[in-house]
């Protein structure tokens, strides 16, 4: 029997394999050259949750400027926010907002996805040269009188429920956000921290350990003493289970337009001065009275000549 071996050129491939955005090696220049290009006043700071979960050209459609996201596979605190200390400022044009998108406590826990070479490289790419020794000054800092960090936590589990790191009013001293706080009240930022539903709330509505709960409302305390709206999604009912893809990822047909629309309502609020349907404040205060109901209407899609 005769064979045959069939070959299919490289550049027949490249039409038909999907594209994937190889954010993990882009370094300054490259992610430089793209906000360049946007022009953005509005910039989302996170990983695959928000570039998978988030439209931004429907975002920037339905707020009516321009917004775009800086996001690194499994980025994390440190990530995010040397992305914020080291690259943005050297964007041509300055955002006026930006937003930064974590999940359950990681915005206070600095030694997540900090071990090995992966993570490091990922960071070191995003850092311009000569100012690395700030970088790791920084991160030194947050590392030190630290309770060991277990790499498995790395990944899908949570630290234990009794233990430091859900312990906000100590976590949050070692952590980068009171950090980032201050470098966005500097540079003239309006921040915002949005917090992703992850899958757990929305397979199980009512969980939510007591030391969990206690996390959350510590976090919006401390953020609206500093002037910074907290977008908490964990227990919005728009975000439903069937509308997960793998993991933690909404799916990017039935989850992402959800999730844009009701980030596109708040965040268009907050730009023009009014509290965001989803803002949350602490329990000792009380929403304005003009604060709207919130709504789960999915983002509509761009039609073909938009």
């Amino acid at each position: 029997m005769r064979t045959f071996s069939i070959i299919i050129p490289s550049c027949f491939l490249l039409l038909v394999l999907p594209a994937r955005p190889v954010r993990a090696a882009m370094g300054t220049d490259e992610w430089l050259e793209r906000i360049d290009k946007a022009a953005p006043d509005v910039i989302i700071i996170g990983n695959s949750m928000q570039w998978r979960g988030l439209d931004c050209t429907i975002l920037s459609r339905e707020l009516g400027v321009t917004a775009t996201d800086v996001s690194g596979a499994g980025a994390m605190s440190p990530w995010k926010y040397c992305a914020l200390r080291y690259l943005i400022p050297l964007a041509k044009k300055q955002p006026k907002m930006i937003v930064i998108v974590t999940r359950m406590n990681f915005i206070t826990s600095p030694q997540k996805r900090m071990g090995g070479k992966r993570y490091r490289s990922r960071i070191n790419k995003i850092v311009p040269a000569g100012q690395d020794r700030q970088l790791l000054d920084a991160l030194a800092f947050r590392g030190e009188g630290l309770p060991p960090w277990d790499t498995k936590w790395d990944v899908d589990e949570l630290p234990p429920f009794d233990g430091y790191w859900w312990d906000f009013n100590k976590a949050v001293k070692k952590s980068f956000l009171p950090s980032m706080v201050l470098f966005a009240k500097q540079q003239g930022y309006k921040l915002v921290i949005a917090r992703y539903k992850s899958r757990k709330y929305a397979e199980e509505p009512n969980w939510e350990p007591p030391q969990v709960k206690k996390y959350g409302e510590d976090l919006a305390a401390y953020l609206h003493a500093n002037g910074v709206p907290f977008l908490d999604y964990v227990h919005h009912p728009a975000l439903t289970k069937d509308l997960y893809a793998k993991g933690d990822h909404l799916d990017q047909e039935t989850g992402k337009p959800v999730w844009t629309g009701l980030m596109a309502e708040d965040l268009k609020a907050i730009l023009h001065g009014k509290p965001a349907p989803n803002q949350r404040l602490p329990r000792t205060v009380k929403p304005r009275k003009n604060n709207p109901t919130p709504t789960s209407k999915p983002a509509s899609r761009p039609n073909a000549t938009d």
